[in-house]
């Protein structure tokens, strides 16, 4: 590239404001925070208000920029909502049970269920068992 394109200015796909080549990644970077902003307040809706955790395929750039919120969001939102389950579920995995353990996190909706069972004591060979409903 010659010194002469970097100082060409081009067009935002985004914003249609006229910027400089050499400035473009930064330019672009701008907008991709905005909308992780965006994506996040979001996320933080549901997990506080609906207690429910958005798909990281739906706020791609929520979890990209802002998965340790989300997280400490989880935990201080959802994980008490199911803390009876996951004491339940440890005292089973302690006294053998893993086949219960693995069906009562069966019951636990799909969208948190990973946060739930990472909370567990139960083995990370069963964990892929809360979600093959047809082997147990």
């Amino acid at each position: 590239m010659s010194n002469d394109n970097i100082f060409k200015k081009i067009r935002c796909d985004i914003c249609g404001r006229k910027i400089y080549e050499y400035n473009r990644y930064e330019h672009l970077r701008k907008h991709e925070l905005l909308i992780a902003s965006a994506e996040f307040r979001i996320v933080r809706k549901l997990i506080i208000d609906k207690h429910i955790l958005p798909r990281k395929e739906q706020y791609p750039l929520a979890y990209k920029y802002y998965y340790e919120d989300i997280e400490s969001l989880l935990d201080e939102h959802i994980t008490p909502l199911y803390s009876k389950v996951i004491a339940e579920v440890n005292e089973m995995v302690r006294d053998g049970k893993e086949k219960d353990a693995v069906r009562l996190l069966r019951s636990v909706p799909s969208e948190i269920r990973d946060v739930v069972v990472n909370k567990t004591e139960l083995p990370s060979n069963l964990r892929w068992l809360t979600y093959n409903i047809h082997i147990m």
